[in-house]
């Protein structure tokens, strides 16, 4: 909840009878005033000159006991200040994406009503980044009122934050709503890397420590948390996903023969960089990862076992996790980690660790270990996508639609 400080004010009344004492004692005064001046001016003025006399005396009257009562009232002023609202923004890549809202009607309409737009249809055309710029900048004076009762700060962020607008002292609503329009243009979705959380909390502290109260922080992202991209001087890390009997065994329970290789799940695209990196690949994983996209990419060395690479093709498919506890378990490892669907063949995958110890058992690995991470919704695979060529192609399409990665990969077949 945002909150912002207003000024109170109260009146503090010192040694004073109640106030049905004062009407009590003030009105007979009153009404016997207007009559002693009525009955004064009686055969010198007319009527109604006499009734309008004797209410401006009684008004006197009370003035000049309101003069009398005025040292006992204390007015106090509360103190008057803002509270801080910050603006943050995400400039990474990812914002650069445009999406297709065809199967969430309901999100598409919301959007479009907060963005001031038409139609759905003018959402396909403009990015992430587009969409929240038209978000903040189409009503100034809702940002006029947002001025008036906050300090206004703007950050782009990606792994760090950039401050692009403090606010002014002594600046008005109306101008300070211009700078917030103005900087929105400046806005650009360049950043290759994004750690949302590193980013926020630093932002945090750096208020906390100037002792400046902040009132919330309207965060502005597509909640994508992307890791580094490698530096070309690092040591590249070659460590096998598990041993070549540990494999064939994966590959003997689900029945599945060497030809037809497991994909491999790593910590980050830096704990691979023993692969063939294309310019494709980096872009889509940067984007895309953690997710469900599989990157094809080629061996050269062969640093991966076979079950693993590809034996004709010398590929290796590679992911990074979205579930929490895998990522949890490859980071713990330290090394990439086999990863395949547990089912029968031709039927979907298992969903809860019942299923799984069924299955198992079925399959003849009733002793094989089982990590309960809870039920899992059903879920489409990863789409893979060979980027072991400089022509990127689909392979399977899965969870992520072909026209989404086209955003990031014009060419992509």
């Amino acid at each position: 909840m945002i909150l912002a400080e207003t000024s109170t004010t109260s009146i503090r009344w010192h040694a004073l009878p109640p106030l049905w004492v004062l009407v009590l004692v003030l009105l007979p005064l009153v009404l016997f005033g207007v009559r002693f001046f009525y009955r004064r001016e009686a055969g010198r003025v007319g009527h109604r000159l006499r009734i309008a006399m004797g209410g401006l005396r009684a008004a006197a009257i009370l003035l000049v006991l309101a003069a009398l009562f005025g040292p006992y009232a204390e007015t106090i002023e509360g103190l008057r200040f803002k509270r801080h609202l910050i603006l943050c923004v995400d400039t990474s890549r990812s914002m650069d994406l445009r999406d297709l809202y065809g199967s969430n009607p309901e999100l598409a309409e919301a959007i479009r009503g907060a963005a001031g737009y038409d139609t759905v249809d003018q959402l396909s055309t403009r990015s992430r980044l587009q969409i929240v710029q038209d978000v903040i900048g189409r009503d100034r004076s809702y940002l006029e009122k947002l001025a008036e009762r906050f300090r206004l700060h703007v950050y782009a962020f990606d792994s760090s934050t950039v401050n692009l607008m403090e606010p002014r002292e002594g600046e008005t609503t109306a101008t300070t709503a211009e700078r917030l329009v103005r900087v929105l243009p400046q806005l650009q979705a360049q950043g290759a890397v994004t750690r949302i959380g590193t980013a926020i909390g630093d932002l945090v502290k750096d208020f906390d420590a100037r002792n400046e109260p902040v009132a919330g922080i309207l965060l502005f992202t597509d909640g994508r948390h992307t890791g580094a991209a490698p530096s070309p001087a690092e040591e590249p890390k070659r460590a096998a996903p598990g041993t070549p009997e540990g494999i064939r065994a994966v590959l003997g329970t689900k029945g599945r023969a060497e030809e037809k290789p497991l994909l491999v799940l790593v910590e980050s695209a830096d704990s691979v960089s023993g692969l063939a990196w294309t310019p494709a690949a980096r872009e889509l994983a940067s984007i895309f990862w953690p997710g469900s996209v599989t990157l094809v990419l080629g061996d050269p060395d062969e640093s991966f076992p076979t079950g693993v690479r590809d034996p004709v093709r010398g590929t290796v498919g590679v992911r990074v996790s979205p579930h929490p506890v895998a990522a949890r378990l490859v980071r713990a490892l330290g090394a990439p980690l086999t990863s395949t669907s547990l089912n029968v063949p031709g039927q979907a995958p298992v969903t809860s660790a019942a299923e799984a110890r069924e299955i198992l058992a079925r399959m003849g690995a009733a002793e094989a270990w089982l990590l309960d991470a809870g039920t899992l919704p059903p879920s489409a695979p990863s789409t893979v996508v060979d980027c072991s060529t400089q022509a990127p192609a689909v392979l399977r399409e899965g969870a992520v639609p072909t026209g989404r990665l086209r955003c990031v990969i014009p060419d992509l077949t």
